[in-house]
């Protein structure tokens, strides 16, 4: 069982659907990935950093940026990478350009475990 609580790890402090605050929104998902993971290291705080752009999710999202993420959008997103986070949905170019988003970067995901929304072809 302790990798279910590894695997639930939130960086707002909360396990998906654990809390309170986390009730509604059970399942983790990972709206962009983290690119500064080190891994070759054998440091466990490094394989932690995986989580660090994970959210909790009500349910797993799919490819369809024309459908909104119901997410609870960690600050974190908007401190390290202000603007390129909306709704949960990561826009590579940086938030609003020309009065528009452009393609978000999205993916259909599926229930894993039902604990995590993985990538599904």
């Amino acid at each position: 069982m302790q990798m279910v609580r590894i695997t639930k790890l939130k960086n707002i402090g909360n396990g998906c659907g654990y809390s309170n605050a986390t009730k509604d929104y059970p399942y983790l998902y990972w709206p962009a990935p983290n690119l500064k993971i080190n891994t070759s290291s054998t440091n466990p705080a490094d394989y932690m950093a995986i989580f660090k752009y994970s959210t909790c999710v009500k349910t797993c999202p799919s490819a369809d940026n024309r459908t909104q993420v119901e997410c609870l959008q960690p600050k974190i997103f908007n401190v390290d990478q202000p603007g390129k986070f909306i709704n949960c949905t990561f826009y590579v170019a940086g938030g609003i350009v020309k009065g528009n988003n452009g393609p978000g970067l999205r993916y259909n995901t599926t229930l894993s475990n039902n604990l995590d929304c993985l990538i599904y072809k």
